[in-house]
């Protein structure tokens, strides 16, 4: 028996058959596949989108891709969209970004829109952002506004 090395020159040592590269490659693609799908699924903007469409928000996942880009983050933006859509009220994303931006707390703000709706009382949007960023709670605003109109009420 030759034990030189042209007997093991067409051995599996040195060339695997075709079956194993083919179960390699796939192994490989699976594997990349299932870390770049968990990847994006962990995505913060990806997380957010699910929710948004969940609660009937209509956001695309390139605005909330956009959104994190531009250093906001994603998922205050879409419950700040479905509180709105809860109070009814219509909320630009843009204004709720740049309120974000400026300090404020947009959630806040449309927590107290809520509350106004549920109150009776007709609250401007643009005077609950500018009490937000004065440093003014909205909610108490709001309240006080809701308690007026009662003692009024009580009066007459």
């Amino acid at each position: 028996m030759p034990t030189d090395a042209a007997h093991f020159q067409g051995s599996f040592l040195t060339r695997p058959p075709g079956w194993l590269l083919v179960l390699l490659w796939a192994s490989l693609a699976y594997v990349t596949f299932r870390v770049v799908a968990v990847g994006i699924l962990r995505s913060a903007s990806v997380r957010a989108w699910i929710l948004a469409r969940m609660h009937g928000v209509p956001l695309g996942l390139p605005t909330l891709l956009r959104l994190r880009l531009q250093g906001c983050d994603p998922s205050a933006m879409v419950r700040c969209c479905i509180l709105a859509r809860e109070a009814s009220c219509e909320l630009p994303l843009e204004r709720a970004r740049t309120h974000l931006e400026q300090g404020g707390d947009p959630e806040t703000v449309i927590a107290a829109m809520l509350a106004a709706r549920q109150g009776g009382v007709d609250a401007d949007i643009e005077a609950l952002f500018q009490a937000d960023l004065r440093g003014e709670s909205p909610l108490a605003m709001v309240q006080r506004q809701i308690a007026g109109r009662r003692k009024e009420g009580g009066k007459t």
